[in-house]
């Protein structure tokens, strides 16, 4: 009988922790930046792709998929750079780009809060310098 009891004991212990323990994932901060070329700061015409673009603050620390705090990286052939970031910030973006063909500098920038669970997008307008 007392085994039987024991078992029991057990049994109902183990079923109250299962019902009782949740797993909990971690938030990501998914960040997309689109790159687009623009002549007055107003309209946005084509996407530029290869375009340097950096988020993050001057004095923080890369890393190599997800990072804390700076991403550096291109665009690819839609204008688009996409990175994620473990914990919530308001980061710096700024893009860079050099037209090879007439000789020209093109660079915008702006900012970003990264919000959990959800993709922040930003347009970046590049301006010819």
């Amino acid at each position: 009988m007392k085994k039987i009891i024991n078992f029991i004991f057990i049994l109902s212990c183990s079923v109250i922790l299962l019902c009782f323990t949740q797993c909990t994932k971690d938030p990501t901060y998914k960040v997309k930046i689109t790159c687009r070329h623009t002549n007055t700061g107003i309209d946005t015409s084509s996407v530029i792709s290869g375009a340097a673009v950096v988020i993050g603050q001057e004095n923080a620390t890369e890393g190599p998929v997800d990072s804390y705090a700076k991403a550096v990286g291109l665009t690819d052939n839609n204008g688009i750079f996409e990175w994620n970031f473990k914990y919530e910030a308001l980061l710096n973006v700024t893009a860079t780009y050099y037209d090879t063909v007439d000789a020209t500098n093109y660079i915008g920038a702006g900012q970003i809060k990264l919000v959990a669970d959800e993709v922040v997008e930003k347009t970046v307008l590049l301006i010819k310098q």
